[in-house]
């Protein structure tokens, strides 16, 4: 499908853990996420019901998201829901809808270098969530919409 843009914008929020004191010994725990980041972005799409259930679009979107954020694709995830639908007179039309894109990125304690951020440790890496989250938020809608279809049109 094609992605036209609205007048919709980047959200995000972010929430950062603080660290934990250590398990008792003979117990297992899975480490906390240094950060998580949450946002959205809504678009208007040719065909809202194709466009969520096409996995490269997921994909062009966890991909772009990334790439704005300077991080490892691994670390995003993407939910895609129709939002709206509506018939449109004058081209018969009924197809034509928006589509929400919900995403979060989770970013671990000890992330793998490099994620946009100069290396502390052997293989760790200072992540600025606040520099993430501001380039994600200063992002317009069309200039998101625009990187998934590169995305999209890059994978065939």
């Amino acid at each position: 499908g094609t992605i036209s843009t609205t007048a919709a914008s980047v959200t995000t929020s972010a929430t950062k853990d603080t660290p934990t004191t250590a398990a008792p010994s003979g117990t297992t725990t899975t480490p906390k996420p240094l950060a998580v980041i949450k946002g959205s972005i809504g678009m208007k799409v040719s065909n809202p019901a194709e466009f969520v259930k096409d996995p490269a679009v997921k994909e062009a979107i966890g991909d772009s998201i990334a790439k704005l954020a300077g991080i490892s694709k691994d670390l995003v995830s993407v939910t895609l829901r129709v939002v709206s639908r509506r018939l449109t007179m004058q081209s018969r039309r009924l197809a034509e809808g928006s589509v929400e894109a919900s995403y979060t990125i989770t970013i671990p304690e000890e992330a793998p270098a490099p994620i946009g951020g100069a290396a502390t440790g052997a293989a760790t890496v200072s992540v600025d969530v606040a520099a993430i989250q501001k380039t994600l938020e200063a992002t317009s809608a069309a200039d998101l919409s625009g990187r998934v279809a590169t995305e999209m049109t890059a994978k065939g």
